[in-house]
């Protein structure tokens, strides 16, 4: 029954990112796999999980963000995230602030200092296939029948700009979320 269930959510997603896939392939977007290391050999996945690996491998048609166009333009502000997410904070001449959020995560980050580079760090990295990577889009779909306030996040790759002033090194041709 769980092989079941995680097969139609499986498809629920496929079916999600291919139709906007579809709708937005242009020369202004990149086929591109969410993170293509977390490809696993047969004996790896055996040990350490399937999870959401076929999710974060298959490759997708993504359009980059607009910095021009976007929310009337768009200018850095600051970075932020948590322990394991990048996002960079940028405001819109619309007057509004937005919030660019890496897929990947890093948990690294987290660790003491001590285990950073280690086999730990790299076990923890592997270790995000156990999320789906669309998971926020996914979410916002099941959310907005219901009328609850929430914010609707966008699949984009930040495009490589001199837009981004000095966050250009961090964050050009990375896959991330806007709201």
């Amino acid at each position: 029954m769980l092989f079941k269930f995680s097969n139609i959510l499986f498809s629920l997603q496929f079916l999600i990112i291919s139709s906007y896939s579809l709708a937005q392939t242009s020369l202004d977007s990149i086929k591109i796999s969410a993170q293509v290391d977390y490809k696993a050999t047969g004996l790896h996945s055996f040990f350490f999980g399937d999870h959401w690996r076929d999710v974060w491998t298959t490759p997708i048609t993504i359009k980059y963000l607009d910095l021009i166009e976007y929310a009337g333009g768009l200018t850095p502000i600051k970075t932020g995230g948590g322990m394991q997410t990048k996002s960079l904070q940028l405001k819109g001449n619309d007057g509004k602030i937005y919030k660019f959020r890496s897929v990947d995560k890093y948990p690294g980050r987290s660790l003491p200092d001590d285990f950073r580079g280690s086999i730990v760090e790299s076990f923890m990295q592997d270790q995000i296939t156990t999320i789906n990577p669309f998971s926020s889009l996914i979410v916002s779909s099941l959310i907005q029948p219901t009328g609850i306030l929430n914010a609707k996040p966008e699949l984009y790759m930040m495009p490589e700009s001199n837009l981004l002033n000095e966050y250009k090194s961090e964050y050009s041709n990375m896959l991330g979320t806007i709201d």
